[in-house]
């Protein structure tokens, strides 16, 4: 390449300057004008070069985009991807969904192809890098950022398999078997162990989280019956059939029912004895005998004195003939 005169350089720089001058003097829409003409001539361009030139120019490109990215400092770097994001999501939110859909479409396709094109070893590669970035920003984000995440990736799993027909989800089912089979043949022993002990607190924790919200379903459920609810396939109220007797009051219970329950362990008097009274528990007073403070005195029609009961701990009824 011929070396440039001094002239020529001096030429090319004022011209810059004035560029640089007229486009910060001028206003949004011939800014937004001048990028969509601009637009256009690269779209053109790009349509009548050759796959080589194609070719040579993204190698180029890449050189220089390699070169400027080893000069810029952490700080330099870290502007240069906020500003990156900040267009990122301006040109996402001005899309349209059918420009959403290309984009995306566009995207998966370069992405095959550029995984067709990657040895075994840039593929470790990559993903070793891929799995390093992503546990730097798991590191950095919060419980509640993590939350969010887990939520929206879920809510896109679920997506996803809402859409795939049967034979697409036996096909995923099968992929999934086999690499889980090749990572559990690459893991260690120490790993393994690791690996089982995290999936046993992940079902103790499942199972308590379910176990709570069966308590709390049950919680008071006597009351707030529901006849649309089969409470007796719930394995939470399962205590039994009702064909024991219990050997203090002789009623049926449950065969998991707690022993006593029924009449507290025989302290409770069945009704129709309630005024029976024992035959130690009376004596009968003969007249004109001291009285105690809980003695029933009983009189004559004449009002006289005939007698008193000592009362122990029931009441009772007698009647004088």
């Amino acid at each position: 390449m011929p070396k440039r005169s001094r002239s020529q350089l001096s030429r090319n720089s004022s011209q810059a300057r004035a560029s640089k001058i007229r486009r910060n003097e001028e206003s949004s829409s011939e800014t937004e004008n001048r990028l969509s003409i601009h637009r256009q001539y690269v779209a053109q361009s790009r349509a009548r070069e050759s796959s080589t030139e194609r070719s040579q120019r993204l190698a180029e490109q890449n050189m220089r985009t390699a070169q400027i990215r080893a000069r810029e400092s952490s700080l330099q770097r870290s502007q240069r991807l906020a500003e990156q994001n900040v267009r990122t999501s301006r040109v996402r939110a001005r899309e349209s969904s059918l420009e959403r859909s290309e984009r995306l479409a566009d995207q998966n396709l370069r992405t095959s192809q550029a995984r067709a094109r990657e040895s075994s070893l840039e593929r470790s590669q990559r993903l070793a890098q891929q799995n390093l970035r992503t546990s730097q920003v798991r590191a950095r984000e919060s419980s509640l950022e993590r939350s969010q995440r887990l939520t929206e990736q879920n809510l896109r799993t679920s997506h996803v398999h809402a859409r795939e027909s049967s034979t697409q989800r036996l096909q995923r089912l099968e992929e999934q078997n086999i690499r889980n089979i090749q990572s559990r043949t690459r893991e260690s022993s120490s790993e393994r162990f690791q690996r089982l002990q995290d999936q046993r607190e992940r079902q103790q924790t499942s199972r308590a989280r379910s176990r709570n919200q069966v308590l709390a379903h049950s919680n008071r459920s006597a009351f707030r019956y529901d006849p649309q609810i089969d409470y007796a396939q719930q394995s939470s109220v399962q205590i039994g059939d009702m064909n024991k007797i219990c050997p203090k009051c002789s009623a049926k219970k449950w065969v998991d029912e707690t022993n006593g329950m029924c009449c507290a362990s025989g302290k409770t008097a069945h009704p129709g004895r309630y005024n029976a009274p024992a035959v130690n528990e009376v004596a009968v007073l003969l007249v004109d005998e001291e009285k105690g403070p809980r003695d029933i005195v009983l009189h004559g029609r004449d009002g006289q004195l005939k007698g008193s009961l000592s009362y122990t701990d029931r009441m009772i009824h007698y009647s004088i003939p």
